[in-house]
């Protein structure tokens, strides 16, 4: 997705979190070769293939590495660490 391009991904895991389906992608239920079949037959009917690339893109940046160290951030704060805390945990890297 950072390319811009959709993303036909099972629906699991982290797929939920990032690709919304019809607008970054499309998510399909099992790993089956008949699921997959259907997804891409989905993907072409629907004209999936055509979906905003910039759109795609700028959903992509919500999880890129500084997006992931702001919610990191934010989590630490929210759970009561204290900045010197987070500052150690931030240098250890």
């Amino acid at each position: 997705m950072a390319a811009g391009h959709s993303v036909n991904s099972l629906g699991r895991e982290g797929a939920l979190d990032t690709v919304v389906d019809g607008r970054t992608g499309l998510l399909f239920d099992d790993p089956t070769v008949e699921q997959l079949v259907g997804a891409v037959e989905r993907f072409e009917s629907e004209g999936l293939v055509h979906l905003d690339s910039a759109r795609i893109v700028d959903h992509a940046a919500r999880y890129d590495e500084n997006a992931f160290r702001r919610g990191m951030l934010r989590m630490m704060v929210q759970h009561g660490l204290e900045w010197a805390e987070i500052g150690h945990a931030m240098a250890a890297e």
